[in-house]
């Protein structure tokens, strides 16, 4: 079975996610995970960062996992629309991104009290 696919999988991913997350269609995974064609380079990379592999990995011309890779702390697990806030994030200037930045201080302030008060029943 195709690496990309398993991995995918793995993460409990949907094709479409995947994606979304490269900015390309829902055919390149498919056929990138069928052995159609390869996928270029800054999707490589960008899966391998994702899924915390190497590229030799991800392209089957190494089965043993970069040592280096398994070293390192592991990589956050984000979903596809945290991804593509943090993308959103990154393309504002920076006073856009203090207001976004105060916003959501505000609403954790908000609900932290709200969370303060839920007694567990156990």
């Amino acid at each position: 079975m195709n690496k990309i696919k398993q991995l995918r999988q793995a993460k409990e991913m949907k094709q479409i996610e995947l994606a979304s997350y490269l900015n390309v269609t829902q055919g390149n995974i498919s056929g990138w995970e069928s052995g159609k064609w390869q996928p270029d380079q800054d999707a490589l990379i960008k899966m391998a960062n994702l899924f915390n592999v190497s590229i030799d990995y991800l392209v089957e011309r190494n089965e043993v996992l970069n040592e280096n890779l398994e070293k390192r702390a592991p990589i956050p697990q984000f979903s596809a629309e945290e991804i593509k806030l943090i993308e959103m994030y990154r393309k504002l200037d920076d006073g856009n991104k203090k207001m976004v930045f105060g916003y959501a201080e505000n609403a954790v302030r908000a609900i932290r009290p709200i969370q303060k008060d839920v007694k567990y029943i156990g």
